[in-house]
């Protein structure tokens, strides 16, 4: 199969994205003696509040804590109150959870990915993430983004890939909210696929595409799909 050209992909608001323009001239002199650094945000970790954390966690999610749990390393309690700088999400968490997906999914697409420890700074997950921006050359597989929430995951996505009034694919039974406060702002054409309990029906939806395509309409950019349980 040929490797995706995401040139061709992404959406007219995405491609106008870019970095920064003053983060790589500022990010010369931040290291340097003397200089106080207040223009990335990131407090000195002996000005944070909080000098411990204790955590109280019971089995059966109510009553009396069971196990207590207290992070009081100094490098795990600034990195708690410190801004994440990695667009992926904080680099140990971001590996527990790939680790996590593998282990009880077992996806196809799954790729090694190294463990990242809490000893790790942030200037390892920025280093990496920069690199991936410069299009450093890498396998593409199964990867875990940390987000604010599904909503706000897929409202991304969709500006990331979509342009008004593109065609969309998806089941029949959907999430209401992604058509009501994503793709219908965006006055995205709906292309309801026919469903049994595995899931979409493959005749019908290569049926779709072919009328779409002898009638010389634009085929879908995006298939939205939900694995588990149409909500």
């Amino acid at each position: 199969m040929a490797p995706v050209d995401w040139e061709d992909r992404w959406s007219t608001e995405a491609q106008l994205k870019q970095l920064p323009s003053l983060h790589g001239i500022v990010s010369k002199f931040s290291t340097m003696p003397g200089v106080i650094g207040m223009h990335g945000g990131l407090p000195p970790s002996d000005s944070f509040p909080f000098s411990y954390f204790n955590a109280g966690m019971s089995a059966a999610g109510h009553g009396p804590a069971d196990v207590e749990l207290q992070i009081a390393e100094p490098q795990l309690v600034a990195a708690a109150q410190q801004y994440n700088m990695s667009a992926q999400g904080y680099a140990p968490l971001v590996s527990w959870a790939h680790n996590m997906v593998a282990s009880l999914h077992q996806p196809a697409t799954l790729l090694q990915q190294p463990n990242i420890s809490t000893a790790q700074t942030a200037d390892t997950a920025a280093t990496t993430s920069s690199s991936r921006s410069r299009g450093a050359s890498e396998p593409i597989g199964m990867q875990v983004v940390m987000t604010q929430g599904s909503s706000a995951a897929l409202d991304c996505l969709f500006r990331m890939l979509l342009n008004p009034g593109d065609p969309v694919l998806l089941e029949e039974y959907t999430y209401a909210h992604v058509v009501e406060a994503d793709l219908l702002p965006m006055r995205c054409e709906l292309l309801p696929v026919p469903m049994d309990s595995q899931g979409l029906l493959p005749a019908a939806l290569d049926a779709l595409m072919s009328q779409r395509a002898a009638a010389g309409l634009a085929l879908p950019r995006l298939l939205y799909t939900i694995p588990t349980g149409q909500n």
